[in-house]
């Protein structure tokens, strides 16, 4: 897998054009949202730009496995030469996956087809503090309201720029749900199987800064405050970066594999979702009879600077005391077991102890237990 390079600082354009004339770039795609267009001078830089952009805004959030297709035909059909992301993990999967499957027959599943070996270079940009999308070699897509990972290790983006001044005028309600979806990574990664000590530098790192910038960041947020802390705003960002590279290495557990049900079901936000169901992982972790376990939350707790295994999940609970994280109501108990049945037992390889659909039966009850209809 490729190095990053990463890019820390403000003077965004700068950086870009100096990346577009060393890849000897002459048709970049910018893919983001309609309002990024509108953010940091954007919209004046692809128009004033020596360089043809072709921008693509067609994808909602969760992206869909047509919007990936559709971008990819439009990056085929204009001849573009270089993939520009700006946005959250939405805009930057999409633009992962378009790049890898440009060089694909759009005719046929792309889902499938082993990639042509490319020369496209591409950079992103995160807007939120949370998906660390920008950091990893794989996206979400969604077919039929089925979720795919597509992996592969080009998928990493080539450049990255991390401007904490793009996260300037976020919704309070947005800016929450990435900092605890970051939060999240960098503690799943920690207890995965897959962890080691590359992965585990990351985590610490990410929660340190996370939980460092914490209060003043949440302070922010509550206060509907979008006056920018650059610093602050650069340690959140650079916490969640880290967390990203950390779940590179490792991917996520089942915090994040039983909160798709949810995000599809309510319409929470994806941190949100993450965070009610973390709650309930870590609980059972902690509850579980496994003295290797017992070590490596011992080390989470600690990196949160508690005294106790359980200190750190009082503490994550606490967090999402203050940043008003609610639960949604259920309409029936059937929604229980249907969401305990859509989450894919597969995809929890790498989680510390073995889960059956009883277990994540029991853990959403636990997490709509004062709100079951």
């Amino acid at each position: 897998m490729q190095e990053q390079v990463v890019y820390k600082g403000t003077d965004w354009k700068r950086f870009l054009q100096q990346v577009l004339w060393e890849t000897y770039c002459k048709n970049p795609m910018l893919v983001c949202g309609k309002h990024v267009l509108k953010q940091q001078g954007v919209l004046d830089f692809i128009s004033n730009s020596q360089y043809t952009f072709t921008v693509f805004t067609d994808f909602q959030p969760n992206p869909d496995y047509s919007s990936a297709i559709y971008a990819a035909g439009v990056f085929k059909s204009q001849h573009c030469d270089f993939m520009l992301a700006i946005g959250g993990g939405s805009a930057i999967d999409i633009a992962k996956c378009a790049r890898r499957f440009a060089c694909m027959d759009l005719s046929k599943d792309c889902l499938v087809q082993v990639p042509k070996e490319s020369n496209i270079k591409m950079l992103a940009i995160p807007t939120t503090a949370g998906s660390g999308s920008e950091a990893t070699h794989f996206a979400v897509l969604y077919r039929n309201n089925q979720k795919y990972s597509v992996s592969d290790d080009n998928m990493l983006p080539d450049y990255v720029v991390l401007n904490p001044v793009f996260l300037e005028g976020m919704p309070i309600y947005q800016k929450n749900s990435c900092f605890l979806d970051a939060l999240c990574q960098a503690v799943e990664s920690w207890w995965s199987l897959k962890a080691n000590e590359e992965s585990i530098a990351y985590s610490k790192k990410a929660i340190s800064l996370l939980l460092k910038n914490y209060k003043d960041y949440s302070s922010l947020c509550v206060n509907n405050n979008h006056i920018i802390d650059k610093e602050i705003y650069a340690n959140v960002l650079l916490g969640a970066h880290y967390a990203g590279k950390a779940i590179n290495i490792t991917t996520t557990t089942a915090a994040h594999a039983m909160s798709y049900g949810i995000t599809q079901k309510f319409g929470l936000a994806h941190g949100h979702a993450v965070a009610l169901c973390m709650v309930q992982v870590w609980q059972n972790l902690l509850d579980s009879d496994n003295r290797n376990l017992d070590n490596v939350l011992n080390s989470i707790s600690r990196a949160f600077n508690c005294v106790t295994k359980k200190d750190a999940l009082v503490k994550f609970k606490l967090i999402l005391t203050e940043l008003k994280i609610s639960v949604p109501r259920l309409t029936t108990n059937h929604d229980i077991q249907q969401l305990a049945e859509t989450v894919n037992i597969q995809r929890l390889g790498n989680h510390p102890v073995p889960l059956n659909v009883n277990e994540l039966r029991s853990m959403y009850e636990n997490i709509f237990q004062s709100y079951k209809g």
